[in-house]
């Protein structure tokens, strides 16, 4: 059996592998790509020299410029429509499976749709960050798990006193009962959400043997760091409790409160470099930024496979067990065995752990781009502004020529005294080299903006060649966009779906998912237990409690509604409404299977695609008890298809009259011929005794 100095090695020899592989690899990359995020020059620039003191100095921004455009077709794609979230049963035919998912989708797009500390993360903010992250590092990472805390404190209340018999104590004078004020004990609940936690990259260390496909499921060890203020860590193991937004259980109790401090951590130290290039130069996690009880400590949540069993603690530090190692699944035990955390990618790069960032690849571009306009600049600048020449030993004011201005005057010996050498103008190659190099960082980065198509006319380029590069400029960002959806968006959703079928409780949020679900009318409770039947003849009604008998062992898909041609909103919904009119065209066909469509979903999805998020205000529901009519169009095909079908018996009654005739006329005659059978046997038989009479007359 493993010791605690056991689990302490294994964990400080994961943390220094995965260390020194980020800061070999990965962090010089990361810091210069948040440089050039953030508009600055590489560390070590020849732009930082003093030779370059008064020289241009200017950072074209096409990094930040196409960061940004990712992250708008991201939200786009994303947030257009208030349903991004697609939750559908394993099994359709299942009918309890089938309303189970429904009210899963209710739930988790109720709480994806909030962001209070009892309702939800705030999913656009963490889901936006994410994309960014894989752009400027390569890959994101977030922790998913249910965030619950509770309060408890003191109030006074007046109780009425009681006698030994436990009867109220009665006031002669009032006679009324005595009351005494006495303290009660109230809790208070402070979170009850499903959190997603974004951690930063280079606060994740990853087995670099894993399977670059999940190395985080799949890897020997996965290690999360997180900061925390000494004051705060010092209340939490006073309470014997973990930190509710951390979760996997509670921690140990005889934690050494005067060692804290001695807890460092040098692997984070040095990360520095890369929080200093994100935080324009200062890193805000440095003790210098707080007071003494302030003094940032880092803690480590680590998973280890040990014996074919997956284990989970945390540390202090590197130095202190803060809590009893246990398996992974005892700890988050709504995860099953898998590990809370989810990784994606920006691009996708085949048996690599940490694909190359895309501003990575944009990097020799962006710097050929910076010298190209920087050489530009000088050039323009020495040819508005000349070089001045001054003959050598001449008592000349060279402070009065060098701030000279309209009308100014310089003293001078002779008329050679002051000359001046106007550089040439850059030539028209240099502007053209610059719009090369604006088109290929374009296709690059798989943006294309206004500047493309100026560059690109200026290349005699036709408007439909540059339509076809637009197109092909968006089918790349649509790939990688599909690309992080697949890898983090709904891994990161599954993991979101498991927590709340296994922990939702509150009754707000599940009266919300029941009613949309059709589990439950607006006046009923979630604790019913029997809601609405569903109106299906013939089958028996599902209730509210069925679906919560249920609920956990619900087999569900988790899809995004992301895909390709997802980017261009006129498009998608040219594309929507043409699905839309073929639809209603084969409505009597669907209707013919039972199936109708779903009206509501199609508004509300139209109205999404045109940029309201919620259609609600612009339709209101009839009252129930009045007749619903059909759309007019549909009223006309439902015309159609009455009359029509009045045409087809009509003709089916015909023909059936006319068979009828048939085979009456058909009996009639057979059984004339069966009569003329009959006779001429007769007849013969007649004639045979005919024959026989006259041959014995004879004899």
């Amino acid at each position: 059996m493993l010791n605690d100095k056991d689990w302490i090695r294994m964990f400080r020899d994961s943390l220094k592998s995965a260390s020194d592989f980020q800061q070999t690899k990965l962090r010089a990359p990361w810091s210069r790509n948040y440089r050039a995020f953030a508009n600055r020059h590489m560390s070590g620039s020849k732009y930082d020299t003093s030779r370059y003191r008064h020289r241009s100095k200017l950072f074209k921004p096409k990094t930040r410029m196409a960061v940004r455009k990712n992250d708008a077709t991201a939200a786009s794609a994303m947030f257009s429509t208030a349903d991004v979230v697609s939750i559908t049963p394993e099994r359709s035919s299942d009918r309890l499976q089938m309303m189970t998912a429904r009210f899963i989708h209710a739930a988790l797009n109720y709480r994806l749709d909030r962001s209070t500390r009892l309702t939800g993360p705030n999913w656009f903010l963490t889901a936006i960050g994410a994309r960014q992250d894989t752009q400027l590092t390569g890959i994101c990472v977030s922790k998913q798990y249910w965030e619950f805390e509770e309060r408890e404190y003191d109030v006074l209340v007046d109780a009425p006193v009681l006698d030994v018999n436990g009867m109220p104590v009665i006031d002669p004078l009032t006679n009324e009962g005595t009351t005494e004020e006495t303290v009660e004990t109230k809790r208070e609940k402070i979170r009850d959400r499903i959190q997603i936690t974004l951690i930063e990259p280079e606060h994740a260390f990853i087995d670099q043997t894993a399977d670059w496909r999940d190395p985080i499921q799949e890897g020997g060890f996965f290690i999360a760091g997180y900061p925390m203020r000494k004051e705060d860590l010092e209340t939490i193991i006073a309470q014997n409790s973990s930190r509710p937004m951390m979760g996997g259980g509670a921690w140990r109790s005889d934690i050494d409160v005067a060692k804290i401090t001695q807890a460092s951590s040098g692997e984070m130290r040095r990360s520095e470099g890369v929080r200093r290039a994100r935080d324009d130069g200062t890193d805000r996690y440095e003790s210098r930024h707080a007071d003494k009880n302030g003094e940032v400590i880092w803690l480590y949540e680590n998973f280890y496979r040990y014996d074919g069993e997956d284990w989970h603690y945390w540390m202090l530090g590197e130095t202190i067990l803060l809590s009893d190692p246990r398996p992974t699944r005892d700890s988050y035990p709504e995860q099953k065995g898998d590990r809370p955390y989810v990784m994606g990618v920006g691009a996708l790069e085949s048996h690599k752990t940490h694909p190359t960032a895309p501003v990575e690849t944009w990097q020799p571009l962006q710097q050929e781009l910076n010298d190209i306009t920087n050489l530009g600049l000088d050039a323009r600048k020495m040819a508005i502004s000349p070089i001045t020449k001054i003959r050598r030993g001449r008592n000349i004011d060279w402070k009065q020529v060098q701030n000279r201005g309209p009308d100014a005057m310089i003293m001078v010996e002779e008329h050679d005294d002051v000359t001046f050498d106007r550089a040439p103008s850059p030539d028209g190659g240099a502007q053209l080299e610059l719009n090369t190099l604006n088109v290929d960082f374009d296709e690059l980065a798989g943006v294309f903006s206004t500047g493309s198509v100026q560059s690109n006319r200026q290349l005699n380029e036709t408007v439909g060649g540059m339509n076809l590069m637009a197109s092909s400029s968006n089918a790349l960002t649509e790939f990688d966009l599909r690309v992080w959806v697949e890898t983090w968006v709904e891994p990161c959703l599954r993991q979101c779906v498991r927590a709340i079928q296994y922990y939702e409780s509150d009754e707000i949020v599940m009266a919300v998912a029941g009613e949309k679900a059709g589990l439950l009318s607006a006046t009923q409770k979630p604790s019913a237990l029997d809601g609405p039947p569903q109106e299906e003849p013939g089958e028996q009604p599902i209730s509210f409690q069925d679906v919560m008998n249920v609920l956990g062992d619900a087999q569900i898909s988790v899809k995004v509604n992301v895909g390709i041609g997802a980017l261009d909103s006129r498009q998608k919904l040219e594309k929507f409404m043409g699905g839309v009119k073929m639809t209603m065209e084969m409505a009597p066909l669907l209707a013919a299977d039972g199936i109708k469509p779903n009206g509501a979903a199609m508004a509300q999805e139209a109205w999404g695609l045109l940029g309201y998020k919620d259609a609600d205000r612009f339709f209101e529901r009839m009252p129930e008890d009045k007749e619903k009519q059909p759309p007019p169009d549909v009223q006309k095909q439902m015309m159609e298809m009455a009359q029509s079908k009045a045409e087809h018996d009509a003709e089916m009654k015909r023909v059936q009259q006319e068979m009828a005739f048939a085979q009456e006329k058909h009996d009639a005659d057979m059984a004339k011929m069966r009569s003329e059978q009959q006779a001429d046997q007769a007849h013969a038989v007649l004639d045979q005794i005919s024959q026989m009479l006259g041959k014995k007359d004879q004899q």
